[in-house]
């Protein structure tokens, strides 16, 4: 069981996908603790919109952490071991990567959740990354 007094001593993963999205709570003081939620999205809704209706609806969210980890897994591409590429990828495969993480964090940044007080928090300011 999860005692969210302690959150800030958990681990956060988020794992994005296009059928749901994913969520692990680790306690890593504890080797026994841990939760795995998973959430199912309206296709017909954007992203941004999914993440809005997940963060609005799901208090766990709502707690500090000690850090987050967020993945995004797509169809549109597979991970492969490093040795079967060329060389020559290697920077076109960084500014991808870069770029999907920027977009992410952008997303992210534009994403407002109301607590439970009716204050409005920003997530990017919240997890102390907007602007970066």
């Amino acid at each position: 069981m999860i005692d969210f007094t302690k959150s800030k001593q958990y681990t956060l993963s988020i794992r994005l996908s296009t059928d749901g999205f994913s969520f692990s709570i680790y306690n890593p003081i504890h080797n026994d603790s841990l939760s795995i939620i998973e959430k199912e999205i309206d296709t017909s809704l954007s992203l941004t919109a999914n993440l809005k209706a997940v963060f609005h609806e799901s208090d766990f969210l709502n707690h500090p952490y000690k850090q987050v980890n967020i993945m995004m897994a797509s169809k549109r591409f597979t991970i492969a071991p490093l040795d079967l590429f060329e060389e020559e990828q290697a920077e076109l495969r960084r500014e991808y990567i870069e770029a999907v993480r920027m977009n992410l964090k952008a997303q992210l940044d534009n994403i407002d959740i109301k607590e439970k007080d009716g204050s409005v928090t920003n997530l990017g300011e919240r997890y102390g990354k907007k602007g970066n």
